[in-house]
């Protein structure tokens, strides 16, 4: 019963000193929790992004018919950000086909045809190089994830910044 209170007092001092960390946001540097499947849940530092590579996450703002579609499903409320790893860059071939997305000839995931509650889903059914400031998302933590693989490629300057994970589970 203590160690259970322990955890207790001490979750809460995490959390408190978590939410500090948030009230002390900078332009340069912000904290986040991430209740999405789609990337590790938890916390999250979010700072500039500089050179963007494969497996980087980052926030992101959807395209704009991604938006649309993400709150009309309630995936995602208008205006909030994804928070995705990059699946391929500017200069990367990327091909969605028959089911799978292929980045450089090497499988990387599947779509889905349907959402967890049954809707149809469009992926997105490109083959082509992605070209210069071009990121394709795609969460690798979850077979249903929204990302690129319905949308399409985003552009670079849509990223808010790179997610650095802090406490993850």
């Amino acid at each position: 019963m203590r160690c259970l209170q322990l955890k207790r007092v001490l979750g809460g001092l995490v959390a408190g000193v978590l939410l500090l960390f948030a009230s002390m946001r900078t332009e340069s540097l912000r904290l986040i929790y991430n209740p999405s499947a789609s990337a590790p849940v938890g916390w999250y530092f979010i700072r500039s992004a500089t050179a963007l590579r494969p497996h980087d996450i980052v926030l992101a703002s959807p395209p704009e018919s991604a938006a649309a579609l993400a709150d009309d499903r309630h995936y995602l409320l208008r205006g909030v950000p994804l928070l995705k790893e990059i699946g391929a860059v500017d200069r990367q071939f990327v091909c969605v086909r028959g089911g799978t997305v292929l980045i450089d000839g090497v499988p990387a995931a599947r779509t889905r045809q349907r959402d967890g509650a049954g809707r149809q889903l469009v992926s997105w059914n490109e083959c082509r190089v992605l070209a210069d400031g071009e990121l394709f998302l795609l969460g690798h933590h979850s077979d249903a994830s929204f990302d690129s693989r319905y949308f399409g490629p985003i552009r670079r300057d849509s990223v808010i910044g790179q997610a650095i994970p802090l406490w993850t589970w």
